[in-house]
Order: structure tokens, then C-alpha cells, then sequence
């Protein structure tokens, strides 16, 4: 396992989603000793955080169903990075805007997952 920077541990992660993929990130994250943040709509209960909460997130993993993320990634994109599993969007309208919010932040798009 490689080491982390101590600095890099005071960052808040978050994640939204809770699926298969989820799962791995976090237990990569945990791997790395890292503590994150488990936001996922319309659930109550101690596993979980609010929005308000996963907003304060400095990076943000989007591991959610596909339909959601381009609204997330435009909640997310001025204050966070972004970690987002593939694809990122699910219309070419949105591939355009998506062009448009990078051009005024930068912010990264990872695709995690595995070809079927």
C-alpha cells in the first residue's frame, strides 16, 4: 500500500451511491486509511449523510445510477472535484453543456468501471 500525505486525509470525501461500484471505491479509500462521506437520496439512517453534508465534500465520487450524474457533476463543479463512473452523461445535449461548465472550471472526470 502507498503511503498518503497527511494533508491529503484533512480532505472530505464524499461519495453518492452505494452500489457494486461504490463498494470498491470505498474499500479503496479505506485501503488508504481515508475517510469519506455515503450520501445516497431518499435513505435515512446512520450509514448515510444529507446533501447538505456531501456538499461541504471536497471530492466528490459520483458512483450513482447514469440518469443522475450530469445533475450532480453541475451541483458539484464550482466547489468539488469530481470523480465521476461512466458515463457521464446520457445525451448529447448534455455532453455539450457539460463542455460549457469545464470551460469555466476545471474539474476531472474518472471512469471507473469495466467493459462488458
Amino acid at each position: 500500500m502507498q503511503q498518503v500525505r497527511s494533508g491529503f486525509r484533512q480532505l472530505k470525501l464524499g461519495i453518492i451511491g452505494d452500489g457494486v461500484h461504490s463498494l470498491r471505491i470505498q474499500k479503496i479509500l479505506k485501503n488508504f486509511g481515508l475517510k469519506y462521506f455515503l450520501y445516497k437520496p431518499n435513505k435515512n439512517n446512520i450509514k448515510y449523510v444529507s446533501f447538505e453534508e456531501i456538499k461541504k465534500c471536497k471530492i466528490i465520487f459520483i458512483i450513482s445510477p447514469n440518469s443522475t450524474h450530469f445533475e450532480y457533476i453541475k451541483k458539484f463543479y464550482k466547489k468539488s472535484y469530481i470523480f465521476c463512473e461512466k458515463p457521464p452523461v446520457n445525451k448529447l445535449s448534455e455532453l455539450n453543456n457539460l463542455k460549457k461548465l469545464n470551460a469555466k472550471k476545471i474539474f476531472l472526470i474518472l471512469i471507473i468501471g469495466t467493459l462488458y
